[in-house]
């Protein structure tokens, strides 16, 4: 998508569900699932979105495995069932949802660590596109003289604030590569020290590591203190529900950020979920009336 903005401003997104693997069956739908953020930035924003997905796993379908699934199907909708009898309201999109997580953790833990990338290769990966986007002098691309805001979705909030904490230097200015203007985090940073036991399922799946032996960027590293941050959360992470808001840690990296005197603005969102927020109307919102005009304010006056 071409620009619509005078500011000649191009978001780069990272975005997840590289974990769950590149084959055919998998990634086809995680990449139509992924491209409704930059579809919702080019359409509603008029500006252009780069997507970046990062390496992940590669399930392999074993007999037992499937089993597994068929098992935690039964029992989810036997919860679901109960849940209904007791009059609880709790959407079909919850339901489904947590069907899918379970499946899919089930199938990555039992693959484990054979076959899939490492975080230092997830944050390579990104780091060569980041370079690429920055470098690249196709005006019919991404015009020469744009401005960037790199950022992330998911997983890939982690894996980019983890490159950016231990490397700051890939946002430092450059004459020769277009200006970073500012940060931008989309619902994904998990808290991992303070969260373990409700985090182990969940970074052996995304990244076969142990919560202990994930390199953390929440008070940890030195961010790029010259560029603005947007944090973008959702009040109920979980389909509307407070399962796993523990996990996530936007709101104590805010305040992390805002002790150590970064550029930082937060934002929640009561209406959105972990799942919905790439094309939540209140996400467009936040992202044109709160940070665009802060950042090129910020961008004038530097």
């Amino acid at each position: 998508h071409k620009n619509d903005n005078d500011d000649n401003i191009v978001i780069v997104l990272v975005m997840g569900s590289g974990w769950l693997g590149h084959s055919a069956l998998v990634y086809t739908p995680t990449n139509w699932w992924n491209s409704g953020g930059p579809r919702t930035i080019c359409t509603e924003l008029g500006i252009t979105c780069v997507s970046i997905r990062h390496s992940g796993g590669f399930f392999r379908f074993w007999p037992s495995v499937l089993i597994l699934t068929l098992i935690a199907f039964i029992i989810l909708l036997t919860t679901k069932l109960i849940l209904l009898q007791q009059e609880k309201d709790l959407s079909n999109n919850f339901f489904v949802g947590v069907v899918l997580i379970c499946s899919g953790l089930i199938l990555k833990v039992s693959e484990g660590k054979e076959g899939g990338a490492t975080l230092d290769e997830m944050m390579e990966d990104v780091a060569q596109a980041l370079e690429f986007v920055r470098c690249n002098d196709n005006d019919d691309v991404i015009p020469s003289k744009s401005k960037l805001i790199i950022g992330g979705y998911s997983s890939g909030v982690h894996v980019l604030a983890t490159l950016l904490h231990q490397r700051p230097e890939i946002a430092l200015l450059n004459q020769k590569k277009k200006d970073i203007i500012g940060i931008l985090y989309l619902s994904g940073l998990l808290r991992i020290q303070e969260s373990s036991s409700i985090l182990l399922p969940i970074t052996w799946a995304l990244f076969s590591k142990l919560p202990d032996d994930l390199p953390q960027p929440y008070r940890s590293g030195t961010p790029p203190k010259h560029v603005p941050h947007f944090l973008i959360g959702c009040q109920n992470e979980t389909f509307g529900l407070p399962l796993l808001d523990r996990a996530f840690a936007i709101k104590p990296y805010y305040e992390w950020l805002q002790s150590i005197n970064v550029p930082i603005k937060y934002t929640l969102l009561p209406a959105a979920n972990h799942w919905n927020i790439l094309t939540h109307k209140a996400m467009v919102d936040a992202i044109q009336h709160q940070f665009l005009p802060w950042i090129i304010e910020i961008a004038a006056a530097a």
